[in-house]
């Protein structure tokens, strides 16, 4: 075990003399030495107090409080070679692995409180501490971040609000070491607009999950069909003009048979959401100089800032410069479309034109701007411009702490918050700390239920139903149900189906998708009932008849199986399924020239694909009739070995099989 865990654990006694080698190494300060002293004195002389009986009301408290400055200690001489390997560095302090004292606290608690100090100094002080605390533990910091979440800058708010999230989940274990740290964070659980926020929190979170795969549809998928695509021809960019053209029929077609068209769809309703579907566009611009110092991956974005400063000025007829006048090219910057990260991104990208195509560009948008001002009958909305609501800065926010923690070149020196960031697990430490409120949880239900995270969402039911029991109704336990059928647990999807039906019974939904769970456990019976309770509520669909008569023909009630199939067959003759059942019923009741005749029909349409059943069935039919030869060659077309038991089912008599299957042989020789 090791020493971390025996103070978290309290074994003080056995952690401190596991420390004992690394204090007494020649490297390890004199400071900590010195601390290290002073913490095994006071436990001495605690111990010897309590061997000889005297009463100490605050025992337990100086305990806990000796075993919190162990655990600091040990975490100081954890970082010694890693502050010493930077060295040269030293001049970046950003997300310093450092140790705060109450000066420096009291510093930074000024600063949040001070209406004179900037927003973007504050926001980067708040992930100046979040890396930080990342790299090591200090309490010290966490309750910085306790005074930020409190601050009426919303920009201020979410970063802290993020980190205490972030913080949580990695250190829970600790807080019961720092009382005070502690009872300050479950405090806050107190703050509604705290509590909204980090609901908020988490929701990004969850979406952050897709990005993944939205970047790997962006590069597999969609670019390189656009690259493929006839409007591409000749072109090196793809405007939106070419997706929306009306009158370009060659791309309307194209668009749908390449199922393009469904994929853009797909990733327009992902982002209305909140995902992230600019990763893969920007990735490949965070190789600027300017993503070399740390600090600029949380940067909230600036126009003013030295890198981009001179995109937004423009030459006066004077020589000299002007901040130009809020052009389209800025209402872009100020929208909450793209992260702080991107922005810059996209900025330095523009600085590299050459100086005639950015004037070209500033004319553009210029001229676009003056459109959207007669089209709005008056002046732009500028006050709006500046104001961002709390939900898209959360979403901007995680947005660039997940292009830090995957692309920024030293990454990987961080355990990475989007692994377990926005799990819904019952004994998720955040959700045990901050328990959620039943419209958070049903929000992050309704989330993962649109991405398809069935597991996430049977977590999520589960956490629901652990903390707000009397919420789940029928629509609830529908869902429910339905997250198990789809990840093939049946046993508890028919009980959570089963909670619905009595809540709400006879409902269509409730009845199909009960029968479809009883027929996936092979209750064939339980199945059929819900099948025909289903089938009366919609007696014209014929799915449920099909139904039906599978169920029948899996208790083998044939001659009750067959009629439902003729019926079936008048109404859809091209289902090869529907066929395939007719003639394997038809041979399980003796009736083989009528298997064959139907049989023949689907041999003759040579635009169906059979499967190795239909080759066993149209076998069977020929054996049964005496065209052995013509069953021969049928079973010959099969992919696998004949299956003998199959043949033997469908009515061949066991003692041919033997000679059937060396036939085979032969004839394969």
């Amino acid at each position: 075990m090791n020493i971390t865990s025996l103070i978290v654990e309290r074994r003080l006694q056995e952690a401190l003399r596991a420390m004992k080698p690394i204090i007494d190494r020649d490297v390890t300060p004199w400071e900590l030495k010195r601390e290290y002293q002073d913490i095994s004195s006071t436990y001495a002389f605690l111990l010897d107090y309590f061997r000889q009986g005297v009463d100490d009301p605050d025992r337990e408290k100086v305990f806990t409080r000796l075993c919190g400055k162990t655990l600091v200690l040990h975490d100081k001489c954890a970082v010694l070679p890693y502050r010493s390997s930077r060295g040269a560095q030293a001049g970046d302090p950003f997300g310093e692995a450092s140790f705060w004292t109450v000066e420096e606290v009291s510093s930074a608690t000024t600063r949040l409180r001070s209406a004179n100090e900037r927003t973007e100094a504050l926001c980067l002080l708040v992930s100046d501490v979040t890396v930080s605390l990342l790299r090591v533990f200090d309490p010290a910091k966490i309750a910085v971040l306790c005074e930020a979440a409190c601050s009426e800058r919303d920009a201020v708010a979410v970063r802290a609000v993020t980190a205490i999230a972030i913080v949580v989940r990695r250190y829970h274990e600790r807080f019961p070491l720092y009382p005070d740290v502690k009872a300050r964070l479950r405090h806050l659980a107190t703050d509604t607009a705290f509590m909204d926020m980090l609901s908020d929190v988490e929701l990004q979170f969850i979406r952050c999950r897709d990005t993944e795969k939205i970047e790997r549809q962006m590069k597999d998928d969609i670019i390189p069909s656009m690259l493929r695509s006839p409007g591409a021809k000749g072109k090196t960019i793809i405007t939106t003009d070419d997706l929306t053209d009306g009158s370009n029929p060659e791309w309307e077609k194209w668009l749908k048979e390449s199922g393009l068209e469904d994929s853009l769809r797909e990733l327009t309703e992902m982002q209305m959401n909140g995902a992230d579907v600019y990763m893969a566009t920007f990735s490949s611009l965070k190789n600027y100089p300017f993503f070399h110092t740390m600090a600029n991956w949380f940067r909230p974005f600036d126009p003013t800032h030295p890198e981009v400063a001179e995109l937004f000025d423009e030459p006066a007829t004077d020589g000299a410069t002007r901040r130009s006048p809020l052009t389209l090219q800025r209402l872009v910057m100020k929208s909450g479309i793209f992260c702080n990260s991107d922005k810059y991104s996209f900025c330095l990208t523009l600085m590299t034109l050459p100086r005639q195509q950015l004037d070209l560009l500033r004319t553009q948008m210029a001229e676009q701007e003056e459109a959207l001002r007669d089209e709005l009958g008056g002046d732009l909305p500028t006050d709006a411009l500046g104001h961002v609501s709390p939900r898209t800065l959360v979403r901007q926010y995680i947005q660039d702490l997940y292009r830090f923690f995957h692309l920024y070149p030293g990454h990987g020196q961080f355990a990475d918050p989007f692994t377990d960031g926005g799990n819904m697990d019952l004994d998720d430490p955040l959700h045990t700390f901050y328990p959620f409120t039943q419209q958070a949880l049903l929000a992050a239900l309704e989330l993962n239920l649109q991405r398809h995270d069935y597991s996430s969402a049977i977590d999520g039911f589960d956490l629901l139903q652990a903390t707000f029991p009397d919420a789940m109704d029928a629509t609830l336990w529908q869902k429910c149900g339905y997250c198990h059928q789809q990840s093939g647990r049946y046993f508890e999807a028919t009980e959570d189906l089963v909670c619905a039906d009595l809540l709400k019974p006879g409902h269509y939904w409730t009845l199909l998708h009960l029968a479809q769970c009883y027929a996936e456990r092979h209750m064939w019976e339980e199945a059929l009932d819900h099948y025909r309770l289903a089938a009366a509520i919609k007696p014209d669909n014929l799915k449920l008849d099909y139904q039906q008569a599978r169920c029948l023909f899996e208790m083998n009630r044939n001659d009750e199986a067959l009629p439902i199939l003729f019926k079936l067959v008048y109404h859809e003759p091209d289902s090869l399924k529907i066929q395939r059942l007719r003639i394997h019923t038809l041979l399980l009741l003796h009736r083989p020239e009528q298997a064959q005749k139907y049989a023949g029909h689907v041999l003759a349409d040579a635009s169906l694909d059979l499967t190795d059943e239909d080759l066993h069935l149209l076998a069977a039919t020929q054996w049964l009739c005496g065209d052995r030869p013509a069953a021969l060659r049928s079973l010959s077309a099969l992919d696998t070995a004949p299956n003998l038991f199959l043949l033997a089912s469908l009515g061949i008599s066991k003692p041919d099989l033997p000679f059937l299957r060396d036939s085979l042989i032969e004839s394969s020789l």
